[in-house]
């Protein structure tokens, strides 16, 4: 873990941040309250809702039938931040995550609600906690966002080791092959961020 990131965890512990996790172990009804605030408050973070609701009642029955855990963090009784992760086997996955905007700055308690979600699974007697992939600059067939690679930056500076991603394709259309690799080439080129061979001419 990077000195940056165990910095903020130290100083969120300090400040009364605590961490609860939620799932079908405890009371159903209680996962079933806070995960209804989980939702609104990515309601509320948007602005709008960012995924159909059949989405949100996959991922409370994932819960509820012992394949995910709600994480919240809190001060005091007040809640802070959220992390919703997936289990499978031995493995663990954040999978959504969202902040109360009143915390962010002062409290940063997103660093301290990862770590205690890791630190759940491990005295869980899991074996691996995803953070999920890093992205550093735009690819032939991705775009990564400003967002995703923030969230990707902060991520890594957990720990852990780098594997690889391979993407495949395949087409039995031609028409649409040719299609979507010139939206893919054209919309890569747009970039202002591309990676450039030093003194290699425009």
């Amino acid at each position: 873990m990077s000195k940056y990131q165990r910095r903020h965890i130290s100083r969120g512990k300090k400040k009364g941040i605590r961490v609860v996790a939620f799932n079908n172990d405890e009371s159903k009804t209680k996962l079933k309250h806070w995960f209804s605030h989980f939702q609104q408050a990515h309601f509320d973070s948007a602005g709008k809702m960012t995924r159909p609701q059949e989405t949100w009642d996959s991922m409370l029955g994932a819960a509820l039938n012992g394949k995910a855990t709600l994480f919240c963090a809190f001060l005091g009784d007040t809640p802070m931040s959220y992390l919703f992760c997936g289990e499978f086997d031995s493995m663990a996955f954040g999978w959504s995550q969202v902040n109360i905007e009143e915390f962010e700055k002062e409290y940063s308690p997103r660093h301290v609600l990862e770590w205690e979600a890791m630190m759940h699974y491990k005295n869980g007697g899991f074996n691996y906690y995803e953070v999920g992939e890093r992205y550093f600059c735009p690819q032939p067939f991705y775009v990564p966002s400003p967002k995703e690679i923030s969230i990707s930056q902060f991520k890594e500076r957990y720990g852990g080791f780098m594997l690889p991603k391979i993407v495949w394709r395949g087409y039995y259309d031609k028409t649409r092959m040719d299609r979507e690799l010139k939206e893919c080439r054209d919309n890569y080129l747009l970039q202002d961020n591309l990676v450039t061979i030093p003194g290699e001419d425009d």
